[in-house]
């Protein structure tokens, strides 16, 4: 960074990243940190709050009478899908529904993932009703495959998704998600950025955190009800 002028910079971290912030912020370089958290004021970051919003979604779901709710998370850990994955099983204790370690996938967090998702829901003997998919373009990759292979979301198998942009617009259905404002936090961690420049200083306290919201629209719907036999 210092050979090339470059002031100050947005680093985007994962669990297995933390050590090198620490390493660059330790240099007195001026980093703001995406995706991860740490505490004690060492180094400045920003995040949006998804767990509680996380937990209004499956809350949501289990409203609709789905029990066996999945959640799709990245291969690679950071704060951010950790925060999701605990708001998915706060509101299952809350239900008193049991926690199934088997409907919590992990698959890569881009687009050409999404019909791993819908293949592992095929797949399984003892099928989820509702998945909670925690990466956005991964939501368009298994809408794109359920579509392929017949599936009718929500009647067949409901989504909710995580969007950062404006892709629950874009897609057929309509994705139901948690939503992020990517762009209000770029510009946050740009002016925290801007403030440690030019006051020299390391690490804030008075960082806003920005929140989640959900919106409902046509991927999700009540559980499908089990065939009887006759």
């Amino acid at each position: 960074f210092m050979r090339k002028g470059i002031r100050g910079a947005i680093l985007r971290a994962t669990a297995q990243s933390r050590a090198v912030c620490e390493a660059i912020a330790a240099e007195g370089f001026p980093v703001v940190v995406l995706g991860e958290r740490f505490e004690g004021g060492t180094i400045p970051f920003i995040y949006t709050e998804s767990r509680a919003t996380s937990k209004e979604a499956i809350d949501y779901l289990l409203g609709l009478g789905h029990r066996r709710i999945a959640i799709c998370l990245n291969v690679v850990d950071d704060a951010d899908h950790m925060d999701r994955l605990a708001g998915y099983r706060e509101s299952l204790a809350a239900h008193g529904v049991p926690a199934d370690e088997k409907l919590i996938w992990r698959i890569p967090a881009n687009q050409e993932s999404g019909p791993q998702a819908i293949k592992r829901f095929v797949a399984a003997v003892d099928r989820p009703t509702a998945l909670y998919i925690a990466d956005p373009l991964t939501c368009v990759g298994a809408l794109a495959e359920a579509r392929r292979i017949g599936l009718v979301v929500p009647r067949d198998l409901s989504i909710v998704g995580f969007d950062d942009g404006d892709l629950r617009q874009c897609l057929y259905p309509a994705l139901s998600a948690v939503c992020q404002d990517a762009r209000a936090l770029g510009r946050a961690a740009l002016l925290i950025l801007d403030r440690c420049m030019n006051e020299g200083r390391t690490a804030l306290t008075d960082v806003p955190t920005p929140r989640c919201w959900l919106e409902i629209h046509e991927t999700t719907g009540p559980a499908p009800v089990p065939a009887t036999s006759i």
